[in-house]
């Protein structure tokens, strides 16, 4: 319609500009002349009349509507664009996350290996410290068992010593 309009009123400027001036040189007498020569049919004129307000106020219609779903229009591209930053926040977030839980990963089956290294070596050093004090005991009886010989050879001399003092 609004296609319309222009074609009719750019046909209506063109031949203004380029056939009406050149009928009309003699003056602005003859134009008004001719103007009032003019007959229409009031009917169809009001037919016409009322199609043209018909057509108008469904331009208008629809001007308003176009002007509202261009803002809403609009608010949605804002809406995705909030959506956007969001979504990429949380991506980053979620990747962020993934990659602290990999290393927590990776430093926590290091622990791992470390701890099993310490407790066989805790193992063994215990495994040594058993032994250790089995060595120990035993040399302790030794010890013990020597004193004993020892003491029993020396209360024995000392009695072999008095035996023959006596006797002499």
């Amino acid at each position: 319609l609004i296609t319309c309009d222009y074609m009719l009123y750019l046909f209506l400027f063109q031949q203004f500009q380029r056939v009406i001036p050149h009928q009309f040189d003699c003056g602005p007498d003859k134009l008004i002349q001719t103007a009032y020569q003019v007959k229409y049919n009031a009917k169809k004129m009001k037919k016409l009349e009322k199609e043209y307000t018909t057509i108008k106020t469904k331009e208008m219609e629809e001007q308003v509507e176009i002007k509202r779903l261009r803002t809403e229009n609009r608010l949605l591209k804002q809406r995705i664009d909030t959506l956007e930053k969001e979504s990429a926040s949380l991506a980053d977030r979620l990747i962020q996350g993934q990659v602290t839980r990999a290393q927590e990963a990776e430093e926590n089956y290091l622990i791992k290996r470390e701890l099993a290294t310490i407790k066989q070596q805790s193992d063994e050093a215990i495994t040594k410290l058993e032994h250790a004090e089995n060595t120990i005991r035993e040399l302790q009886q030794q010890q013990q068992s020597v004193r004993y010989l020892v003491a029993f050879h020396l209360i024995f001399l000392i009695h072999s010593c008095l035996f023959l003092l006596v006797m002499t």
